[in-house]
């Protein structure tokens, strides 16, 4: 999820309907990475519930996810408001980064589920999420 600029906030409430009590947007973050001298152009999807960031200029996104998107510290970003229909997922393959993941997995697969349905609102293809277990 991400907090946006209050000003962000206060347009999105005001052009985008919802049913009551139930805020949420699909975003979709846009910025530009160096590798090798070539700019590569990167973009990630997230849910927005109604929360504003602390600051004006600023998105607020959980650091496990900043670091999955390869994110810096002042990256200019651009954001888009995703106002038409996501298609519903049928099946998501998890692969965990590391020896401990798998043993979470291996260990408590149901809870591991549960989790992921929880957390997780919108996904790319090939996307690094994080999950807090």
């Amino acid at each position: 999820f991400i907090s946006l600029p209050p000003r962000i906030v206060n347009a999105l409430l005001l052009s985008t309907k919802f049913q009551e009590g139930n805020v949420f947007c699909t975003i979709k973050l846009c910025w530009q990475e160096e590798n090798n001298s070539k700019i590569i152009n990167k973009e990630a999807f997230v849910g927005w519930v109604g929360e504003a960031s602390a600051e004006e200029q600023t998105i607020e996104l959980a650091a496990d996810f900043i670091i999955a998107l390869n994110l810096k510290v002042n990256q200019k970003i651009e954001i888009y408001n995703l106002n038409q229909p996501i298609m519903p997922v049928t099946q998501v393959f998890l692969r965990p980064c590391s020896s401990v993941d798998w043993d979470v997995l291996e260990s408590e697969p149901k809870f591991v589920e549960s989790q992921m349905l929880n957390q997780i609102r919108i996904l790319f293809n090939h996307q690094t999420i994080p999950i807090w277990i």
